[in-house]
């Protein structure tokens, strides 16, 4: 039975009124059907209150029940009017589900009801730069929408990171420039400008940026993190810490900062230190959330902050230390805390493969395959954890179960390396008295090496030793050929 309302719900009970008491400290304890009982009451004596239709379609698509959400932003839209309130997340949902041509439709409906909505252009750039989709589109969304919000720092960063991403620097650095002339005290701009000249190689003008960033945004944890990550990249270990330091200070509940100082801590030898880290980044978590729910509870709480990882990565960094470190006992125990928080599902799903590991190595079969199947019923189609179950399946003698895993996770991600090479391995130990095997382990191999890039590097030694094993030296001096050209050596011809 699901139970309702959403995690959410302190974000929209005020605009519930005396329904919202219905709810109160029953959340997460009504059915599906009594929650959208209310919800339907509620919309029914404020049709035109956008808050509300958005309220109940988030939390049907956040529960998993994507085509009722999609209902009911379309119910919205039509009780309440063109509003980007509901048509943009209309739209990312059409997205999500394949729809790329409704998403295009609710997103120009949004631009015509609101031009200078800045997060309609945004969300529309972002879905035209996905995987298949069009740059030369993003390119002209993002140009209408900086037309129609000239100052604008969201547009701006997006325009200046897709200029990045095509490769064209100069223009990169021209969009940034212009972004924080209009917007000086946005940090985040100052932060990406920052990261951008540091993945390019430049530390001193980062350095430089990030030293601006701090004076016009001191507030912005993830500014001082990336100072800190750029100092810590040169060698200077001491300004590094110190960074970190005021990073935690200016957000004590920012996991992010506290993860990449421990694990900062960890790449130098001090594990302990990097464990109290941790450990005290917790306290600073369970206070937050002991603030939010109170803040939820009188409407002044952050419904976005539970859209996102808000300590998930945290606990990972930790159980992982405790496992490398020997400690499975300890790690099943940070993990296990880790999931008993109330967080986004793509963190639940790390976490749950992350302590599969713990009891694969431990030789827990059933309890690694629980904690995977777990992270399928969050996200059926995450290559990360398919293949890791795949692995379980294969090791218990389940080569069937195994290889069925594998094509679902290349299914999902075509160009995984790592499934497509397990896949190949399979292939050859479990299958390769069926007819076809050979060839389908080639292909297999050489999808592995493509997706890995750079001529294949470890994947493409692999593909070189299993063509000798398999009585193909030609074939073997032929992938290492192309592998030390730096290009994958595709299918080699059948002879």
């Amino acid at each position: 039975m699901d139970a309702f309302p959403p995690a959410f719900v302190g974000a929209a009970s005020p605009r519930l009124g005396a329904r919202g008491t219905r709810f109160g400290s029953a959340a997460g304890a009504l059915t599906r059907a009594d929650w959208e009982a209310v919800m339907e009451e509620a919309v029914t004596a404020a049709p035109a209150d956008t808050h509300l239709w958005r309220y109940w379609a988030a939390g049907l698509a956040d529960a998993g029940f994507s085509p009722l959400a999609l209902f009911v932003y379309a119910r919205g839209v039509a009780a309440a009017g063109e509003s980007p309130h509901l048509l943009v997340p209309w739209a990312i949902l059409e997205a999500a589900a394949g729809a790329t041509i409704k998403a295009r439709e609710l997103f120009g409906r949004s631009a015509a009801a609101a031009p200078a909505d800045e997060a309609t252009y945004s969300a529309w750039a972002t879905m035209e730069a996905g995987a298949g989709r069009s740059a030369s589109r993003a390119a002209a969304v993002l140009a209408a929408g900086r037309a129609a919000c000239p100052k604008s720092p969201r547009l701006a960063l997006a325009a200046a990171q897709a200029h990045a991403r095509a490769g064209r620097p100069e223009q990169a650095r021209s969009t940034f420039a212009d972004g924080v002339a209009a917007s000086p005290h946005d940090g985040l701009l100052w932060q990406a400008w920052a990261d951008f000249e540091f993945k390019a190689g430049d530390a001193a003008r980062a350095r430089a940026l990030c030293e601006r960033g701090v004076v016009a945004a001191p507030g912005l944890s993830s500014l001082w993190l990336t100072w800190a990550l750029t100092e810590a990249a040169a060698g200077d270990g001491a300004t590094a810490r110190r960074l970190f330091q005021r990073g935690t200070a200016a957000s004590p509940a920012d996991p992010a900062v506290w993860q990449a100082w421990g694990r900062f801590e960890e790449a130098a030898g001090d594990a302990d230190a990097a464990r109290s880290l941790y450990q005290t980044a917790t306290v600073h978590l369970a206070a937050a959330a002991v603030a939010d729910r109170v803040g939820s509870g009188s409407g002044r709480g952050s419904s976005a902050r539970r859209s996102r990882d808000t300590g998930g990565c945290l606990y990972l960094a930790w159980g992982r230390l405790e496992a490398t470190a020997g400690n499975p006992a300890k790690a099943r125990e940070v993990l296990a805390a880790g999931l008993a928080r109330a967080d986004a599902p793509a963190s639940h799903v790390r976490l749950h493969t992350a302590a599969a590991a713990v009891e694969a190595g431990a030789g827990a079969a059933a309890a690694a395959r629980a904690h995977l199947r777990a992270a399928l019923a969050l996200d059926r189609r995450d290559v990360r954890t398919l293949t890791a179950l795949a692995a379980v399946e294969a090791a218990a003698g389940d080569a069937a179960a195994a290889r069925s895993l594998l094509r679902r996770a290349l299914a999902a991600a075509p160009r995984d390396a790592v499934a497509a090479a397990a896949a190949a391995r399979l292939e050859w130990s479990a299958f390769r008295a069926e007819a076809g095997a050979e060839a389908r382990t080639r292909a297999l191999w050489a999808r592995a090496a493509a997706a890995a890039g750079g001529g294949g590097g470890g994947v493409a030694r692999e593909w070189a030793a299993w063509e000798v094993a398999a009585g193909h030296p030609d074939r073997a001096a032929a992938v290492r050929r192309a592998a030390a050209g730096g290009r994958p050596a595709g299918r080699p011809r059948a002879q």
